[in-house]
């Protein structure tokens, strides 16, 4: 490769091969990253690798020349122990320091610059040669002591000027704004001033010749409610819904019209459009051509792919517009932590209030704008449903709204799949030929999502074809996230990956990572023998006739982490469980949480198994009763789940059989197409060992939700038997995510349920309860016991006692 393509395709290497003899000592790592941190963009790096094959003795001469870029590059080298090169010195005052000005085709610092300057162009008022600190009123140079005069209130000139257009806004509001747009700079606010007595008419729409602070000025007052100020049109395309931020001749107009302007007829697609870059003969490439141009692309360290690289100094390597993750912050205008933009610079802004915001053209809402057709802007929602959005795909003809590269979601879906799944070969077989076929059946747009933002599963998957991962459990219970749990739930939904109860493998790898952690080897071999014999043999035997639930592992991290900390107490005492007291105990449970009383498994097994003796640990005081819903709000919220078809169906379908029959979100969440039975138009569902007919508004909404299994966003095989799908495939929902969405509603599990209870024990007998609804005959009689039905039976048996006697 001849060096000027070194310089295009690779421009850090050709900097590498010129550096590296000279300084042997540094490694071409350490050579990349100077050179990276020196010229941060592709074309900078371009100007350094070129400036420096054609003169190397930049790098050990003290010739103050080449693009700055050749000075960054060197104190980048010299920061990580280069020797040989020398730092260039200045061409005015022979000094080491940074050069950012130039002096013809040498390179000076501020300070010398400052004093040509001076010499260039004296103090307009003293006439003498002194460095420029101000501007005047009529662009003139003021030296510091000519500086203008700062007596003057100038923010109270500008609410005057603004009062006399519009005397409805408030003064203190237009000192904020004031305040917010010259960031409180004192030459901002008299240059605002000014402008504002030689032209009082920007105010009312001729703000196009302006500068940007009048036209920011014009933009806040306008969104504080000021109707007699005018936004400026712009001067090509009139249009006032734009801001106008480009300068063309002498009057500022809106971007689409600079772009139009400056546009040219692009050297390889003809298209006219705006200048992206040049080609080494100086022809001009559009945006598209340049983004498509192999020179451009680099191997992204997120998808492993060549693209187009948009952050190169990040972390992990460079990284493609696909892959790049704003960094998280709180936004400075909404105050939320979300990923922004402007980080490094102080002011970081999320998405939502980066974007510019206008009334929507449909529905009239002030939203950011999501796209501009000829008679207004749209918002996303908008958009989403206006014909303008559809477009023909290239590849298949299909109209809807294309993804990327003129293809509908599943063309897209299908060139993304091919290229990630593709073997050695380059082709699709065995076992990734049926994962593409149960991706392709499932949401092209969700899996397309999916794959953007799931980095660390889309590279597992990748691993997986070519052969660098297997596939089987244990390969990925080595990549501990919860994208590849996700990826696991596709593979067992496509029948790629045998099904396992994934909470007791979970609870596998807690428990032996949390007994690797213990240093102790007598503690260690302690709990690995509590933790097998106790905990994971029960789990394990639950497992056999049905999934463990998360409160079973729960309770089981919860014992075991207090056994840990309870041994490392006694450690820390010089005791052991053979010494151990129940006084000790004591000491132990005196004034610590309560959560401590999780250790009493542990007792128990120590002196079953004749560890210790006589030491106990009381168990946990049961929960107070919880107090039952009140039926009037408990009528309430059942009738508006009957009647509001703006609700969910399964939330709808979930808070009845909670409200009125007493059913646990864990069992709901279990309900399969098996429970219900359609006979008719009467519908049944089997809640306990005989089917319990519903009425027909709940029977329609149970029948609806077992017809349409399909959750929204899922991906993978949609034949699941749940009534409740999670977002995995082929598993439920979990209970905590349908209790936050019931809550939403005024549904809590345990006063609807003991509202429940209550009322159907007063109405039926406790033997119906258990055989409609799966309660137990023991929980039904206890409280049959103390509902009213049983107090007026009672009450009946007494008095006809009475009478009989009498």
């Amino acid at each position: 490769m001849t060096a000027p393509d070194r310089v295009l395709t690779d421009p850090c290497g050709a900097v590498i091969d010129i550096v590296a003899p000279i300084e042997p000592g540094l490694a071409p790592e350490q050579i990349r990253e100077a050179a990276e941190e020196a010229a941060p963009s592709r074309t900078a790096r371009r100007l350094l690798a070129k400036a420096l094959t054609a003169d190397p003795d930049l790098l050990t001469s003290t010739r103050p020349e080449g693009p700055p870029s050749v000075e960054r590059l060197i104190r980048g080298l010299i920061a990580r122990g280069g020797r040989q090169v020398a730092i260039p010195l200045c061409a005015g005052c022979g000094k080491p320091e940074p050069l950012p000005q130039r002096r013809g085709k040498l390179r000076i610092c501020v300070y010398c610059d400052a004093n040509e300057r001076a010499r260039q162009q004296p103090c307009s008022s003293c006439g003498l040669p002194r460095v420029i600190r101000y501007t005047g009123r009529n662009g003139e140079g003021l030296c510091f002591l000519c500086r203008p005069d700062d007596d003057t209130d100038w923010t109270q000139r500008i609410c005057d000027h603004v009062a006399a257009v519009d005397p409805t806004v408030p003064a203190e509001a237009v000192r904020e704004i004031i305040t917010t747009i010259t960031r409180g700079r004192p030459h901002y606010v008299r240059r605002l001033a000014w402008d504002l007595e030689d032209r009082p008419a920007m105010l009312t729409g001729n703000a196009a010749h302006g500068t940007p602070k009048i036209i920011a000025l014009i933009d806040a007052l306008r969104d504080a409610g000021a109707q007699a100020i005018v936004r400026p049109p712009c001067p090509v395309c009139h249009r006032t819904s734009v801001t106008l931020r480009n300068t063309m001749g002498d009057v500022r107009v809106c971007p689409t019209c600079y772009n139009a302007n400056k546009a040219v007829d692009c050297s390889r697609c003809q298209r006219r459009s705006p200048v992206a870059r040049r080609t080494i003969d100086g022809q001009p490439l559009c945006n598209r051509c340049d983004r498509a141009d192999p020179i451009n692309h680099d191997e992204c360290t997120g998808c492993r792919q060549l693209r187009v690289i948009v952050w190169r100094t990040s972390p992990t390597g460079p990284v493609c517009d696909t892959c790049y993750r704003p960094p998280t912050a709180i936004c400075v205008l909404c105050g939320h932590e979300r990923p922004c933009i402007g980080v490094s610079s102080g002011m970081p802004r999320c998405e939502g209030c980066s974007r510019l915001r206008e009334p929507c053209l449909d529905c009239g809402r002030t939203m950011p704008v999501k796209a501009r057709t000829p008679d207004g802007p749209l918002c996303e929602t908008c958009f989403k449903r206006n014909p303008v959005s559809f477009k023909t795909c290239t590849r298949c003809g299909t109209v809807e709204r294309l993804r990327h590269h003129g293809l509908c979601h599943r063309c897209a879906c299908d060139q993304e799949l091919n290229t990630l799944l593709a073997g050695p070969e380059g082709d699709l077989s065995g076992p990734l030929s049926c994962l593409h076929s149960t991706l392709m059946a499932s949401n092209h747009l969700r899996v397309l999502e999916w794959l953007r933002a799931e980095n660390t599963a889309v590279a597992t998957l990748r691993a997986i074809a070519v052969g660098d991962c297997s596939l089987d459990h244990e390969a990925l219970d080595a990549r501990t996230d919860k994208a590849v749990e996700h990826l696991r739930a596709v593979l067992v939904a496509a029948d790629l990956l045998p099904h396992r109860d994934e909470r007791l493998a979970a609870a596998e790898r807690w428990i032996t990572a949390a007994i690797a952690a213990i240093t102790d080897p007598a503690d260690r071999r302690t709990i690995q023998a509590f933790a097998t014999w106790t905990h994971l043999t029960r789990l394990r035997k639950h497992s056999r006739r049905k999934p463990i639930t998360a409160g079973q592992t729960t309770s089981a991290r919860r014992s075991i982490k207090a056994a840990i900390d309870f041994l490392a107490w006694l450690r820390a005492e010089n005791l052991s469980l053979e010494t151990v007291r129940q006084r000790d105990v004591d000491r132990w449970l005196d004034g610590v949480p309560s959560t401590l009383q999780c250790a009493r498994d542990l007792v128990l097994w120590a002196v079953r198994t004749k560890r210790a003796s006589d030491i106990s640990i009381p168990a946990r005081l049961k929960n107070t009763p919880t107090s039952a819903l009140d039926e009037d709000e408990r009528r309430e919220i059942a009738l508006r789940l009957l009647s509001d078809d703006q609700l969910d169906t399964r939330d709808r379908v979930a808070g009845l059989l909670n409200l009125l029959y007493a059913q646990p979100f864990s069992l709901i969440i279990r309900l399969t197409t098996d429970h219900v039975i359609v006979r008719g138009q009467t519908v049944l569902l089997r809640l306990g060992k005989e089917p319990l007919e519903l009425s027909p508004e709940l029977g329609h909404l149970v029948a609806k939700i077992a017809a349409d299994r399909r959750r929204a966003g899922q991906m993978g095989h949609i034949d699941a038997p749940w009534l409740f799908p999670g977002i995995r495939p082929g598993q439920h929902l979990s209970h905590i995510t349908l209790a936050a969405r019931l809550k939403r509603l005024g549904i809590q599990s345990l006063p609807s349920r003991t509202a429940a209870i209550r009322d159907l024990t007063a109405e039926v007998p406790a033997a119906v309860v258990n055989r409609l609804l799966g309660i137990s005959a023991s929980t039904a009689s206890s409280w049959a016991k103390g509902t009213s039905r049983a107090s007026y039976a009672a009450e009946v048996a007494r008095r006809s006692t009475a009478t009989s006697d009498s």
